[in-house]
């Protein structure tokens, strides 16, 4: 409550002051530190399977996938069409070829696997985790009005989530609780994030 209250107050600041960055960092640290106790069930789902790659989505708490979420937000006809054609292009691509590292943005810290697709300038971001050659996990994305993926709360919200994710699937590889064998990821497929 007080935190809302706050949140008001600095946004009548800040547009007052015309210093909507200030309030969207306020607004991110708030919601990161709103996040850091909540704890999310995500749940790695087959998405599709392909002679060449196997691809993964994420269940977060028994919701839609991740993929299909980020697809319904930007439907044929809307004012991204051009960029999700583009990602749907890059897609295919991958489909075709197998999820090699020349088809993604790299998002994260060097070889943790996280990246954006598509490599090439868009407006819309999709972020995923590249396993493999033959195995990638999809996420979800939003549009990229800002230089950073850091600097917007919705963008990092769904970085962090991978990132956190490939912690516990490396982790749960490493334990062998979670196997990968060929294009399968096989075992423990749920895990709790914070």
């Amino acid at each position: 409550m007080a935190i809302t209250k706050t949140l008001k107050i600095h946004l009548k600041v800040n547009l007052l002051q015309g210093k909507i960055v200030r309030f969207k960092k306020l607004l991110y640290l708030c919601e990161k530190n709103s996040l850091k106790s909540k704890v999310v069930e995500c749940e790695l789902e087959l998405y599709l399977e392909n002679e060449n790659v196997n691809i993964y989505s994420i269940r977060t708490n028994g919701e839609k996938l991740e993929i299909e979420k980020f697809l319904e937000k930007f439907p044929p006809g809307s004012k991204y069409e051009k960029d999700i054609n583009i990602i749907l292009a890059a897609i295919k691509k991958i489909i075709s070829n197998g999820a090699l590292e020349r088809y993604f943005r790299p998002e994260g810290a060097y070889g943790d696997g996280i990246g954006a697709i598509p490599i090439e300038g868009n407006r819309l971001r999709l972020y995923c985790i590249r396993v493999s050659n033959s195995i990638l996990v999809i996420g979800n994305g939003d549009v990229k009005q800002v230089k950073k993926w850091q600097e917007c709360p919705i963008l990092s919200q769904y970085v962090e989530q991978l990132k956190k994710l490939q912690e516990k699937l490396n982790q749960s590889l490493k334990d062998r609780t979670t196997t990968i064998m060929n294009k399968n990821i096989n075992g423990r497929l749920k895990f709790n994030i914070k």
